[in-house]
C-alpha cells in the first residue's frame, strides 16, 4: 500500500496451531526465516502434491506474520490497524486449540477491520461456510478452503487477494478525492450562486427604499403583457413638494421620508403587483387583473396613505401625492407607452390641484397622430424598403480584430427625418409589424454577410418575432439563397423573449443552435438574469448592458456584477462582450475584470457595410490590417 509518496509491503497474517502448518506456509511463501525441515515435512502432508517444488512465486512486495492462536491474531489485526498498516489477508485455520476457535476469531477481526480478506481453512466438515458468513462477511471477503491443498492453489489465493487489495485501496482513495473535489465545486458553486443572486439584487433594486427599481418593474410589467392573462395597470406616483423636505430639512431628512413612504406603500400594494422606486420621489405600481374602477380605487388610497404626517427627525411633516393611471384595456400598449400614458395621466394630476388622482384618457395624448403617422410611413418603408442596416463591430482584446458584427437598423423618413428606433420599433410592436420589421433585417443582414470574407452578423430578435413559429424557417431560407453559412449568424435575445414562454423558447434555441446559429443573451444584468437561465436555456454568448459599464470606476457594485459575470461566464464556457464601451479607461478596467470581447464608440460608430475596415468577398486585395485593442473611435 501506498502512503503519501512512501509505499510498503502489502501484509499477510497466517493463523494455524500446528507449527509444523506455519513451517509448510513458510516454505510456501518462500520467505521469513528458514523452516525446520521436519516440521515442514510433517506439514506437506497436509498439502495435496505435497512433494511438488514451489512455483517461482514473487512475494517480494508482501509481508508475512505467523501466530498459533486466534487472540494472537486479534490481537495483530488491532495492532495493524492502530499503526495504520492494516493486513491485506488473513489465512485462518478454524480449531486453534486451548484458545478461541476460528469461528469466534474471525467475528472478532471482522468487527476490527471491515476490508480485510479472510480465508477460513479447515480439514473438516463440521464448520459451515453459511454460518461463518453470517458473521465474518460480506461474502465478497470470505473465502473458504479445505485441506489438503496445492501449494499453488494458496500462492495464487494469497497474490490475488493481496492485488486484490491494493485496488480496493486505490479505488476507495480515488472515490474519496472525487468525494473531496465534488466538495469544493459544491462550495464554489454555492458561492457563486449567492454571489450572482446579490448582484442580481444589487441591479434590480433601489438600494434606499429596497424596493425594486425602474429596470425590474420595466421587466416585471412587460412579462404581465406579453403573458396576456388579464387587463395590467399602471400607477404612477409622485410626491408634491418633495423638493421642499430637501431644501429645509436636508437630503438626510429626504431620504427618511422616502423609506417610510416605501413602507406605507408596501402596505397597499395588492397580492402579485410589484412596487418600484422608478428614482426620485417617483414610484409605480404595476397590478394584474383589475378593473379600471378598482385600479382607481388603488390609487384614491394611495393619495390618502401619502397625506397622512410623517415625523423626520422629530418633526411633523405633510407631503401629498399626485397619481396617474394607464391601463390596457381598450388596445395592447407596451411597457413605455404605458408609462408614458401613465406620465401623462399624472401630469393631469397634478394640473388638477395635486394631491389626486387622474385616468389617462387619449385626448391627453397629443402624440397620439404622431405615432399614427409613424405607423404609415413605416408601412410604406417596409413596401419600398426604405430602411438600412449599420454594423457596430465586436472586439477582441487578445487578437485586436472584430469577431463580427451586430447589425443595427436605421431609418431616415422623407417626411420624418431621422426616426430613431426606440420612437418607431414600439410602434412596430403595437401594430403588429415587429415579426414584418424582423424578417427585412434577417434578410438585409444576411445578404450583407454574405459578401464579407471574414466575421459574423448578429441580428436582434424582438420578443415578438422570437415567439413567431417562422422564424427559422425564414433565417435557412435566406442563408441557403445566399450561400452563407449558418455558423456566421448570430441571435441577440432578451431575458423577456424567454421568459414568456420558457419550453418555446428552450425548443426554438435548441432548433437555432442544432443548425449552426449561436445565441447570445443580450442587456444581460438589467432583468430577469441569473444562474437558472443559463442552466436551462443552450446559450453561446452573454451581453453585459452598458449600463454597467457607463459607471465603471464610479460605482462599485458594477465591477462587483461584471466580475461575477464573467467568471460564470468562463465555467460554463460562454463568450462575454461589453456593450457601450466609449473610453480607454473603461477597456482597462473591462480588461482587469476578465472581459476581452467589446463594442463601442470607443472602436467604432456603426458603419455602413461598405464603410467597414475590411475587404469583401469581390475585392482582390488582401484583408485589411485588424483594429487594434487601443484603436481610437472610427469615423462614421
Amino acid at each position: 500500500m501506498t502512503i503519501g509518496t512512501m509505499t510498503l509491503s502489502t501484509r499477510i497474517l497466517i493463523a494455524d496451531d500446528e507449527p509444523q502448518m506455519l513451517a509448510s506456509y513458510r516454505d510456501c511463501f518462500a520467505i521469513g526465516p528458514a523452516s525446520n525441515d521436519e516440521l515442514a515435512a510433517l506439514g506437506a502432508d497436509l498439502f495435496a502434491g505435497g512433494n511438488e517444488a514451489p512455483t517461482a512465486a514473487d512475494f517480494s512486495n508482501i509481508c508475512f506474520d505467523y501466530v498459533s492462536q486466534g487472540e494472537h491474531a486479534v490481537a495483530k489485526v488491532a495492532d495493524a490497524i492502530n499503526e495504520g498498516d492494516p493486513y491485506a489477508v488473513l489465512f485462518l485455520d478454524m480449531r486453534m486449540p486451548p484458545g478461541i476457535d476460528g469461528y469466534e476469531t474471525a467475528t472478532r477481526v471482522r468487527q476490527l477491520d471491515k476490508n480485510i480478506n479472510i480465508v477460513v481453512v479447515t480439514g473438516y466438515s463440521d464448520h459451515s461456510p453459511m454460518g461463518i458468513a453470517k458473521v465474518a462477511g460480506p461474502i465478497d471477503r470470505l473465502f473458504y478452503v479445505t485441506k489438503p491443498f496445492k501449494t499453488s492453489d494458496i500462492q495464487q489465493l494469497a497474490q490475488s487477494l493481496a492485488a486484490r487489495w491494493n485496488h480496493d485501496i486505490a479505488l476507495r482513495a480515488a472515490h474519496q478525492e472525487v468525494e473531496n473535489k465534488l466538495t469544493v465545486i459544491e462550495k464554489v458553486n454555492v458561492q457563486l450562486a449567492a454571489s450572482e443572486a446579490r448582484c442580481r439584487h444589487i441591479s434590480l433594486h433601489d438600494h434606499l427604499t429596497r424596493l425594486p427599481n425602474r429596470t425590474h418593474f420595466g421587466d416585471f410589467t412587460e412579462n404581465l403583457l406579453l403573458r396576456g392573462k388579464g387587463p395590467v395597470s399602471v400607477l404612477l406616483l409622485d410626491l408634491d413638494h418633495f423638493k421642499n423636505v430637501n431644501d429645509t430639512m436636508g437630503h438626510a431628512a429626504g431620504d427618511e421620508l422616502m423609506r417610510q413612504l416605501a413602507d406605507r406603500l408596501r402596505s397597499e400594494t395588492p397580492e402579485g403587483a410589484l412596487l418600484a422606486r422608478l428614482g426620485g420621489d417617483e414610484f409605480a405600481l404595476a397590478v394584474e387583473g383589475i378593473t379600471e374602477a378598482a385600479a382607481q380605487k388603488l390609487a384614491n388610497q394611495l393619495v390618502k396613505v401619502c397625506a397622512k404626517e410623517f415625523e423626520i427627525m422629530s418633526t411633523r411633516v405633510f407631503v401629498g401625492a399626485s397619481v396617474g393611471i394607464a391601463t390596457n384595456t381598450t388596445e395592447s400598449i407596451g411597457v413605455s407607452q404605458m408609462l408614458r400614458c401613465a406620465d401623462l395621466a399624472l401630469y393631469a394630476a397634478k394640473n388638477a390641484g395635486r394631491n389626486t388622482w387622474r385616468l389617462f384618457a387619449p385626448e391627453m395624448d397629443e402624440s397620439a397622430q404622431t405615432r399614427s403617422h409613424i405607423e404609415r410611413r413605416l408601412r410604406e418603408a417596409l413596401k419600398t424598403d426604405n430602411l438600412r442596416l449599420v454594423y457596430q463591430p465586436v472586439i477582441d482584446l487578445v487578437g485586436g480584430s472584430a469577431l463580427g458584427y451586430e447589425a443595427l437598423l436605421r431609418w431616415t423618413d422623407d417626411e420624418l427625418g431621422d426616426v430613431p428606433p426606440a420612437l418607431f420599433v414600439p410602434v412596430a410592436e403595437q401594430c403588429g409589424l415587429a415579426s414584418t420589421l424582423g424578417e427585412w433585417v434577417i434578410r438585409n443582414a444576411v445578404a450583407e454577410c454574405a459578401t464579407w470574407s471574414t466575421g459574423y452578423v448578429s441580428i436582434n430578435i424582438s420578443p415578438h418575432h422570437f415567439q413567431s413559429r417562422d422564424l427559422i424557417s425564414c433565417v435557412m431560407r435566406e442563408a441557403a439563397s445566399h450561400d452563407l453559412p449558418l455558423n456566421r449568424l448570430q441571435f441577440e435575445i432578451t431575458e423577456t423573449a424567454m421568459f414568456t414562454n420558457p419550453l418555446h423558447a428552450a425548443e426554438v434555441i435548441t432548433q437555432l443552435r442544432s443548425v449552426g446559429i449561436r445565441i447570445a443573451l443580450d442587456d444581460f444584468g438589467t432583468g430577469y438574469s441569473s444562474l437558472v437561465n443559463l442552466r436551462d436555456f443552450e446559450l453561446d454568448c452573454i451581453k453585459i448592458d452598458k449600463s454597467f459599464i457607463e459607471t465603471l470606476g464610479e460605482d462599485r457594485q458594477a465591477s462587483a456584477i461584471i466580475t461575477s459575470v464573467t467568471a460564470m461566464a468562463r465555467m460554463l464556457g460562454l463568450n462575454v462582450v461589453a456593450e457601450g464601451v466609449e473610453t480607454a479607461a473603461q477597456v482597462q478596467a473591462l480588461r482587469l475584470l476578465g472581459c476581452g470581447m467589446m463594442q463601442g464608440f470607443y472602436y467604432s460608430l456603426p458603419l455602413a457595410s461598405a464603410e467597414m475596415p475590411y475587404h469583401h468577398v469581390s475585392d482582390e486585395v488582401v484583408d485589411s490590417e485588424p483594429l487594434p485593442g487601443d484603436a481610437k473611435p472610427l469615423a462614421a
